[in-house]
């Protein structure tokens, strides 16, 4: 890589060292969707003229001399790459203490693990870092997200910015846009659909929605006018569009009022729709004393008489966050 320069890490705290394998200073294209974003590249990934290990001593010395093809897009995009991430040893550890460099700590308590193999690149993600390029094998992100705690590296599923009346949601013009491919009849969803995967948050689009299961069952709902939740199946699955109970818990207290309430129950709603119709998840609060129990409601359709509902209280009300600036929200799963 023309222009790159790079230099070992010395003289650092272990738990700065110990996450970052190699420094360097590469940055991308002058536009894109990746500009002013720091990425780490996991060390099993080659990197032109830095070099790599793959947490091994078996490895010490090897410089690559061409980008992975993944590099090539992050550069591409506008991504800058800042440095190489600590893996675990050949990547064959779930703990976090079999990297040649030495033990990566978990930056929440540093007498305890960070999980692996992506032990560095988690550990980095908890210091700021936009991002750490992983090439998603299903323990090697799991172990450390789970160490570490939900919302971190969680995989990013889709954005829906809501159309409409933005910040009363109370008419039938409102919808959630663009909407996932999920199971919905084609009649009634009539907002654009999107199967293709986002890259920020603001990027409003949705990853084809028969992938989802492979990366995971639990979702975070990440909302900028409600709570954040994070829930796993019951007897209900959002990546299996399956009624039923699910486990929910607060990750962050968004808006003012309600604050720790989480829905329990996930609907297929179809109410007043021909029969078999969905007009998208939701997800509601089963004991609200309200007759109309909506928390997050991800309605996509502005023809009908229903509307998105954002309400931390869930009773289907305008308690959510109002007078915000570009008002949105995101799904994660993992």
């Amino acid at each position: 890589m023309k222009g790159a320069s790079s230099d070992k890490l010395h003289g650092k705290t272990m738990a700065i060292a110990s996450n970052k394998y190699w420094r360097c200073d590469i940055k991308g294209a002058s536009s894109g969707k990746l500009r002013g974003k720091t990425v780490a590249i996991k060390d099993n990934t080659c990197v032109a003229g830095v070099p790599m290990m793959n947490g091994s001593r078996t490895l010490e010395g090897f410089v690559p001399d061409v980008d992975a093809t993944v590099v090539s897009r992050i550069l591409d995009a506008g991504g800058h790459i800042v440095g190489k991430s600590v893996c675990e040893d050949l990547c064959c550890s779930g703990g976090s203490f079999t990297a040649a460099t030495g033990p990566v700590v978990n930056p929440h308590n540093k007498t305890r693990m960070c999980g692996g193999s992506s032990s560095g690149s988690a550990a980095l993600a908890m210091a700021g870092y936009d991002g750490g390029l992983d090439p998603r094998q299903p323990r090697d992100l799991k172990v450390p997200e789970y160490t570490l705690g939900v919302g971190l590296l969680l995989n990013f599923i889709g954005d829906e910015s809501f159309i409409g009346n933005n910040m009363a949601f109370r008419h039938g013009s409102n919808a959630i846009t663009p909407r996932p491919n999920w199971p919905i009849s084609h009649h009634v969803g009539n907002v654009y659909q999107s199967t293709t995967p986002p890259v920020s948050e603001t990027d409003y689009n949705a990853m084809e929605f028969n992938l989802w299961k492979s990366l995971g069952s639990e979702f975070m709902v990440k909302s900028n006018i409600n709570h954040w939740i994070a829930c796993k199946e019951g007897t209900g699955s959002l990546v299996e569009f399956k009624t039923g109970s699910v486990l929910c818990r607060i990750i962050k207290n968004v808006a003012s009022k309600c604050h720790n309430y989480v829905p329990d129950q996930l609907i297929l709603h179809a109410a007043g729709n021909p029969a078999g119709s969905t007009l998208g998840p939701d997800l509601i609060r089963s004991q609200s004393s309200s007759w109309l129990k909506e928390y997050y409601y991800f309605e996509s359709n502005t023809r009908t008489g229903n509307w998105p509902t954002h309400d931390p209280c869930g009773t289907n009300s305008l308690n959510h966050l109002t007078n915000v600036n570009n008002p949105h929200g995101n799904i994660y799963i993992r």
